[in-house]
């Protein structure tokens, strides 16, 4: 007959475990392996993991056929142990100590009347001296026992749990074959478990279908409660949820609660399980459950904790968060035979393989990562919570921390990044994309206002540049002209209504001398080069000139060489057109870095390109744009990737024709899109192509504040303005980042703004007064988007304020604690004549006098303006009998109202 091999950690001893099997039980010390020591070899050493070993401190093999065993729970017999015997019979005993090998001191054995095979031996940890047995059936006997080691009464050995006498384990030997408790009579009793709540309460499976529940203190020997389960094998108690139970049945585990016995709570089971061999609950992680199938290298490690109740996992793909095959500990290539947790140690387990192999595993938890809005890092491991901020890991780190997105982001919102664009040009003043967007939406409100720009077709969805160029009439769009400025040259330009829209989005709203207050300004801002290059691409050669001379006298390092450049541009008269002046071009093209600077000579030579091959060809990236683009003689202008997007369109406007302007606007749209830059917006607007440039952007930057914001300013929050869902989405998300970084006043701020510019719809009202009796609001109305009737009804309540009676339930209102009149009046707003209700700051429904107010504390009050009156002179609560000092719970707040009623 093959013995069956298993392990059992010691209760007292914390690294000391027993080793059973046979005819023979070793306890054996786990010691830590020191670095670089050889490992011995003997049967006195066990190798239970890489860096630890287990040594022997003493045999037992004074007890024949051990089959199961359970650790004396008393403190001062730490190495006593109960062994339950292929006969049946169960012996205590104990461990020598003084040295390896010495034999056991012999103890108590307990005898039933028939010999059979002992299943299962536990000693009660609370009552010492009561130890169950569980046997095989036996025909006319008992398979459940219950021993009193004391050898006294069954009576008093229950009322007297712990009373230990302990004279019976002191003597050389003794026997006893009288049990104090018997149950399963004709059955055999494969498993049980005293229930940790109450020591005197055993749970045992019984026979092949009964799970029973007996109380030692009932003398009528009857089970409390029972139920008819399968699931009789391996019954454990969760030792951190006395109410939780587990047991198994072929292939499958049953989760039960002891306060709704009739069923199992939850099923665990998966095809793969050919059987069960063991199951354990944890005793240091909540609601973690082992499973041992058969013939298995690993034990599967399931956790309960947030299962929901009557819930039913039959396969293994069903498994949800509720139960979780949360990790697996592997024995090597040979099969798991048993396995037991350490009793204090946190995710330690020892395994016992079926060659006997012993394994001392700590299970790796998993550790859960949290970011925090302000980049804090939070982790959890087990029972265990970790937090650091990023900036203190390291150097690095903390550069990371400052350039990150998020970091970027709060400190916008705290200098006031809002829905004004004119300050949030100042506040983003060092990225030029999003200045490009914010001016672009402030040259918009500027120019609908002032009636440049046809209002009634400009909105959220065809604010774009491309929008303006298709909305376009059919009849000559762009008739051209030839114009001569201070260039003494004829270049061929175009004009019309639509190309001037267009140029005063981009900034190029140019009439009078509105030109030369523009070139100064951008002298102010200290672009000389772009003055230079916008002053050329309006034929005033001369202004180019002294923006360049102005520039290389300023004290920028990065404009000293800029008297050369504007001597050059002085070189091109009307005699120009010489080979020398091209040929000075072309050589020092290779020199020229500033992308306004090459489109200024880019532009120059383009002038003259009829008679002769441009000193600034297009470059290969050229290619990308249609033929016709590139066929223009400024097309080398339109290739500057660095130049403003604004001034590039602008300059199109001017100088390319029909077909070349539609072409180019629609291949820089999709360029746009495609790369998800934000100035794109331009020639887009906040259509279906605006939302994913912006959805790109987002994607690229995560900059969720600026998308926000503008699709905010633009109007795609308000009603119809878009049906992109993702703008609201956007918002929330938004909104709910500024309350993380506890940035209440910025997202207050926002949600005024938000309203303020009808962007959002208006919130429903959240706080009611409720009746006492139905709990309904006793609000006469809705208030909200009622129909013809119900505005007919509103309208017939308006003429009776006053309310006496719930309308909802008709039960009586509370009254005022001064006026004795019924408190029922309408505290919302009012509604508007279409049914629509009015946004706050306009009629409402009742004066602030008629509200109701009331005490927190006691939850007396009556109608607001009495009870300003009694508290300017009392502190004490109206009510008769009542001492609350309702004026002294929010002394502030009373101030207040006392101040507004005056």
């Amino acid at each position: 007959m093959s013995s069956k091999v298993d392990v059992l950690w010691c209760r007292q001893v914390p690294d000391e475990f027993v080793h059973y099997g046979g005819d023979r039980m070793r306890l054996f010390r786990v010691f830590p392996l020191p670095p670089g020591e050889k490992k011995m070899v003997g049967s006195q050493v066990l190798y239970v993991a890489e860096d630890k070993y287990a040594s022997l401190v003493a045999i037992n093999a004074t007890v024949p056929m051990v089959r199961c065993v359970s650790w004396c729970p008393m403190k001062d017999r730490p190495h006593f142990i109960a062994a339950g015997q292929h006969n049946g019979r169960v012996t205590v005993t104990a461990f020598g100590q003084e040295e390896k090998g010495q034999p056991a001191s012999f103890g108590l054995e307990l005898t039933p009347r028939n010999s059979r095979p002992c299943l299962a031996v536990d000693w009660n940890t609370k009552s010492e001296n009561l130890i169950a047995v569980g046997l095989e059936k036996a025909r006319n006997d008992f398979s459940l026992l219950v021993w009193d080691i004391n050898q006294s009464t069954r009576k008093n050995a229950l009322d007297t749990p712990g009373a230990v006498q302990r004279s019976v384990m002191e003597g050389p030997s003794a026997t006893m074959s009288q049990p104090a408790f018997e149950q399963g009579h004709g059955e055999a009793t494969v498993s049980f478990t005293w229930l940790t709540h109450q020591p005197s309460t055993l749970l045992a499976g019984i026979g092949r279908q009964n799970l029973k529940i007996y109380d030692l203190r009932d003398e009528s020997f009857r089970p409390n409660s029972s139920t008819t389960t399968r699931a009789i094998h391996g019954v454990c108690v969760d030792p951190l949820e006395c109410n939780r139970l587990a047991s198994f049945s072929d292939s499958s585990v049953s989760i039960w609660d002891l306060r709704s016995f009739d069923k199992p709570v939850m099923t665990i089971s998966k095809l793969g399980w050919s059987g069960l061999m063991k199951i354990s609950w944890s005793p240091t992680r909540r609601g973690t459950l082992a499973v041992l199938p058969k013939e298995s290298s690993c034990v599967r490690l399931f956790d309960v904790q947030h299962a929901p109740f009557e819930a039913d996992f039959f396969q293994g793909s069903d498994i949800t968060d509720a139960i979780v095959e949360q990790m697996v500990v592997k024995s090597g290539e040979s099969h798991f035979a048993s396995f037991n947790w350490h009793p204090s140690y946190d995710n330690r387990m020892l395994g016992v393989s079926s060659s006997g192999d012993v394994h001392d595993i700590v299970i790796h938890e998993k550790i859960s990562l949290s970011w925090k809005a302000d980049t804090s890092l939070a982790w959890s491991c087990g029972s265990n919570i970790g937090h650091t901020h990023v900036a203190t890991v390291g150097t690095a780190m903390g550069k990371v921390d400052e350039e990150d997105i998020s970091m970027v982001m709060k400190k916008r919102a705290v200098d006031g990044y809002g829905l004004k664009a004119a300050d949030n040009v100042q506040i983003v003043a060092n990225d030029d994309q999003l200045v490009a967007v914010w001016e672009w939406l402030m040259r918009c409100q500027s120019l609908i206002s002032g009636g440049k720009l046809p209002s009634a077709s400009m909105s959220a969805q065809n604010i774009g540049i491309r929008h303006l160029l298709s909305e376009a009439p059919g009849d000559p769009l762009t008739p051209s002209f030839t114009r001569r400025g201070s260039i003494d040259i004829s270049i061929k330009q175009y004009q019309s209504l639509t190309r001037r829209q267009v140029q005063r989005l981009c900034g190029w709203d140019f009439e009078g001398d509105s030109l030369e207050d523009y070139v100064k300004r951008l002298e102010l801002e200290r672009q000389y080069e772009r003055a230079a290059a916008i002053s050329l691409f309006h034929l005033q050669l001369k202004r180019a000139v002294e923006c360049l001379t102005t520039g290389s006298r300023s004290e920028d390092k990065n404009t000293s060489n800029l008297h050369l450049v504007a001597m050059a541009l002085a070189g091109f008269n009307s005699a120009s057109t010489s080979e020398m002046w091209h040929g000075v071009c072309a050589a020092v093209k290779s020199k020229l870095t500033h992308p306004y600077i090459l489109a200024a000579f880019a532009f120059l030579s383009g002038v003259t390109a009829t008679s002769r091959a441009p000193a600034f060809p297009a470059t290969p990236g050229g290619g990308s744009f249609p033929a016709s683009v590139n066929s223009s003689p400024f097309a080398a202008v339109l290739f500057e990737t660095d130049m403003s997007l604004a001034d590039k369109v602008a300059f199109a406007c001017s100088f390319l024709n029909d077909a070349q302007l539609l072409e180019f606007v629609q291949k820089v749209t999709s360029q746009m899109e495609l790369d998800g830059r934000l100035d794109g917006l331009l020639l887009t607007g906040i259509d279906g192509s605006g939302m994913h440039l912006l959805q790109t952007y987002l994607d690229k930057t995560g900059d969720l504040q600026t998308v926000c914001l503008v699709v905010a300013l633009c109007g795609g929050f308000s009603d119809g303005s878009t049906t992109d869902s993702r703008a609201s989405l956007w918002l929330d998300c938004y909104r709910d980042l500024l309350d993380r970084w506890c940035l209440w006043h910025c997202r207050a701020h926002l949600d005024v703004a938000l309203n303020q510019l009808g962007t959002t719809t208006g919130q429903t009202q959240q706080i009611v007064a409720c009746c006492g009796f139905c709990s309904r609001s006793i609000a006469s109305d809705s208030g909200r988007g009622s129909s013809a009737p119900n505005r007919q009804a509103t309208a017939a309540r308006r003429a009776q304020p006053r309310v006496t009676a719930c309308p909802h339930c008709r039960k009586p209102l509370p009254r005022c604690a001064l006026c004795l009149i019924n408190m029922g009046t309408g505290s919302q707003y009012r509604s508007a004549a279409d049914g629509s209700c009015l946004r706050p700051g306009k009629q409402k429904k009742s004066l602030f006098s008629e509200w109701l107010t009331w005490c927190q504390s006691c939850h007396h009050g009556g109608h607001s303006t009495h009870m300003q009156q009694w508290f300017r002179d009392h502190v004490e609560c109206s009510v008769t009998n009542c001492h609350c000092n309702c004026a002294q719970l929010d002394s502030s707040l009373l101030k207040d109202l006392v101040s507004e009623a005056h």
